[in-house]
C-alpha cells in the first residue's frame, strides 16, 4: 500500500478494501511458494522438508537414516522386504504398466486399515489415468453425453491433479503418517503496517514458518518416471 492509494481511497471503506486485497494477494503468494516447496525444495535445508525428500529409501530425513533403520524407507514398487538400497519407485509407459504399478505403490503403502488417504500427480498423468478408467464409463442419460468422469478414485482415495506436482510422477498420502505442522504465531500471520524509509510504501509482514512432518515412510510411496 502505498500513499497515492490510501488519497485515493479517501473512504475508511475503501482503504479497509484496499489493504484487504493487498493482503490477501501477498499470502496467496506465499501460499504458492510454500506448495512449491511442499513438492521440491531445490535442496534448500531452510525451506519446507519436501515430498521428494520423505518419499524415499536409502537415505537420511529428519534425523533418522533409512539406511540404518530398515523401516524409515518408502517401499516404492518392489516387493516388500527389498532392502532400502534396491528400492526402486520408477514406473514407465501409463498405457502398458501404469495401473499395474498404482496397485503395487498402493499395497506397499499399506498396513493393515492403515491406507493412503489421497493419490496427487500432474494433470498430464491424471489424464492418463482417467483414459485408462474411460472403458468403465456407464450412460446415464439419453439426452446428456458426458465423455468424462467427475471424480476420479484409486481404490478408497481419491485422485487429484496438482500443477505442482512434479513432473512425471504420482504421490501416495496418508494424512495419519505425513501431515503439515505450522508454528504457533505464524501461519500467514500479517505484522502492523509500517512506513518505509524515503518511499511512499507501507508495508506489512507476512510470516509463515511450518514443517511437513512424516511419522511412518512406510505409509507414503510415489511413482516416478511415468510416462504416456
Amino acid at each position: 500500500v502505498n500513499a497515492t492509494e490510501k488519497l485515493t481511497n479517501t473512504s475508511e471503506y475503501a482503504v479497509a478494501n484496499l489493504v484487504e486485497q493487498e493482503s490477501r494477494d501477498a499470502v496467496l503468494s506465499v501460499v504458492d511458494l510454500a506448495t512449491d516447496h511442499i513438492y521440491s525444495n531445490g535442496g534448500d535445508a531452510t525451506r519446507l522438508t519436501s515430498l521428494q525428500q520423505i518419499i524415499s529409501a536409502n537415505d537420511a530425513i529428519q534425523g533418522l537414516s533409512g539406511a540404518t533403520y530398515g523401516r524409515w524407507n518408502s517401499r516404492g514398487v518392489s516387493a516388500r522386504g527389498t532392502g532400502a538400497a534396491s528400492v526402486s519407485f520408477a514406473s514407465g509407459s501409463f498405457t502398458t504398466q501404469g495401473v499395474s504399478d498404482m496397485r503395487k505403490a498402493w499395497l506397499n503403502a499399506t498396513e493393515g486399515a492403515m491406507q493412503p488417504h489421497g493419490i496427487y500427480t500432474t494433470h498430464l498423468v491424471f489424464g492418463y489415468y482417467e483414459a485408462s478408467v474411460q472403458p468403465q464409463e456407464r450412460f446415464t442419460s439419453s439426452s446428456i453425453a458426458d465423455a468424462g468422469f467427475q471424480q476420479l478414485a484409486f481404490k478408497t482415495a481419491p485422485v487429484f491433479a496438482d500443477s505442482k506436482c512434479t513432473s512425471g510422477e504420482m504421490h501416495f498420502i496418508n494424512f495419519d503418517a505425513l501431515y503439515l505442522v505450522v508454528l504457533a504465531g505464524a501461519d500467514y500471520t500479517a505484522s502492523e503496517f509500517i512506513e518505509a524509509t524515503d518511499q511512499e510504501a507501507y508495508t506489512s509482514k507476512i510470516m509463515f514458518k511450518a514443517q511437513l512432518v512424516c511419522e511412518n515412510r512406510y505409509l507414503v510411496n510415489k511413482l516416478t518416471s511415468i510416462t504416456a
